[in-house]
């Protein structure tokens, strides 16, 4: 499916710091350095890079190394020269060119060369190439750059004195040099760090609507959102499950965590005892996990310290406080959907027994039902006025939707009822298109009476915001009949 591209979403703030850099020729040599965690729009952002030096006439020399290539000896190299060798080959004296040439695999070695005149080739090349105008040295996923690369590049960014060339570098974060190629220790060039954050929820869903061309629901996307930690590779990758899937999850329910993630989550989830693991499922259970209300699992904090300390170890939980939290939240959403529906019922009956509040305790009930309850539909319909109250319309959304699913089919008055609080709920969350489609629903279902003039009623203020006055008109003379 044809996309715009990640970046023109929520990117522009990092667009503006690349183009500036590649503006800014007078101030060259120096450098960018992109970071970011896997998936989060580095490279998408390095590709623009290039292509917006390419427009303002940088000649561009680029590579994009992959974990199996880190041992193989100048493999970055000859991916960055392999298309202007022959058009620097004259300017280098024959000792560089021939080292060069036996670097690239151009040529068969003949004596041992002096080790130092594959830099000096390099460094005379990018001199010459910047003499007929700016070059950029762009390197994606430089943490799996070849060692003999990357000294060479050292080697040659660090003496280029005054010639105009930027190098703009991708890489994950947290790599083990705080600036790669060694560029910030007290080398003569500027080197600048642009860090990659995760998409604002707007932009998020922006990005999931273009590229799958196919609506979500607001509360889905937050969902999407907060799993995927904004993140938009991790996020688009849910969506497509959610759209191979075809089915839209209901309140409270996982969502899907596809194969293609996993090595996002590596083996973290895998190393973990049962008890640990059990630990992690319950935080991913909790909407708010904390040490004091999981302690109840295990009979004593002490015997939680044990698990906790195991999970901290393995990098998927963090103890702040006394709040449980998990490194990425994607490692919440793949233990959770890792359970089965027995186990995942189960353990919210025993957080139900916990619940530090009648919100929470409410949810809890509504994911342990196995069928309809009128309790717990009580409960549920209390939590969601609760979260009203708060001013959390979003929570009384999710509330409302487990409550609809739990009413039973003989309480059909029940059910309008509550449609139409969650059509108010959705609406106060700024869903006004699942808030209208339900309103009109529940028009047509009702017949004279109450619910059917505030659903018109609701109906029409929505339209004051929407559609015109006019139509908004209408559904009021028709609320006013109805009352």
């Amino acid at each position: 499916m044809a996309g715009r591209g990640d970046a023109v979403f929520g990117r522009d703030e990092e667009i503006a710091v690349l183009e500036g850099f590649l503006d800014a020729v007078a101030d060259l040599p120096g450098a960018v350095v992109i970071e970011g965690e896997p998936g989060i729009g580095k490279t998408t952002l390095l590709e623009m890079g290039i292509a917006a030096a390419r427009m303002r006439g940088y000649r561009v020399l680029s590579c994009g190394p992959a974990a199996a290539e880190t041992r193989l000896g100048l493999s970055g190299l000859r991916d960055l020269l392999e298309n202007c060798f022959e058009e620097v080959l004259p300017a280098l004296s024959e000792p560089q060119r021939h080292a060069l040439a036996v670097a690239l695999l151009l040529e068969e070695p003949r004596d041992s060369h002096h080790p130092d005149a594959v830099a000096a080739a390099l460094l005379g090349a990018l001199r010459l190439l910047s003499g007929s105008g700016p070059v950029l040295v762009a390197v994606d996923d430089i943490q799996w750059l070849d060692a003999s690369t990357e000294a060479l590049l050292n080697y040659s960014l660090r003496r280029l004195r005054d010639a105009p060339v930027g190098a703009m570098l991708a890489r994950r974060i947290g790599g083990r040099n705080p600036t790669p190629l060694g560029l910030g220790r007290g080398a003569p060039m500027r080197v600048r760090r642009l860090e990659v954050g995760p998409f604002r929820r707007g932009a998020l869903h922006a990005l999931v609507g273009d590229r799958l061309g196919a609506y979500l629901p607001r509360p889905v996307l937050g969902k999407i959102h907060e799993a995927s930690g904004g993140n938009p590779f991790v996020a688009l990758e849910m969506a497509l499950a959610l759209e191979r899937r075809d089915a839209i999850p209901a309140a409270g329910e996982p969502l899907p965590v596809p194969d293609s993630l996993r090595d996002l989550i590596g083996e973290r989830l895998d190393v973990l005892s049962g008890g640990a693991r059990y630990l992690v499922s319950a935080a991913a259970a909790a909407p708010h996990p904390s040490a004091s209300s999981l302690a109840g699992l295990f009979g004593s904090r002490a015997s939680l310290a044990r698990w906790l300390g195991e999970a901290e170890r393995a990098g998927v939980l963090s103890l702040q406080g006394d709040r449980v939290r998990f490194t990425h939240p994607l490692l919440a959403a793949a233990s959770y959907s890792a359970l089965t529906n027995s186990e995942r019922r189960g353990l919210h009956r025993r957080l139900a027994t916990l619940a530090p509040d009648p919100e929470a305790k409410a949810r809890h009930l509504a994911l342990a039902a196995e069928g309809p309850d009128p309790r717990v539909v009580d409960a549920l319909d209390a939590a969601a006025a609760a979260a009203l109250a708060r001013g959390v319309p979003t929570a009384a959304v999710e509330m409302l939707e487990m409550a609809r699913r739990l009413t039973p089919p003989s309480d059909a008055a029940g059910a309008r009822r509550r449609a139409l609080d969650l059509a108010r709920a959705l609406f106060l969350s700024g869903d006004t298109a699942d808030a209208t489609a339900l309103l009109e629903e529940v028009i047509a279902a009702s017949g004279e009476g109450v619910v059917r003039a505030e659903a018109s009623n609701a109906l029409a203020r929505i339209r004051l915001f929407t559609d015109s006055v006019q139509s908004a008109v209408r559904h009021f003379r028709t609320a006013a009949g109805e009352k």
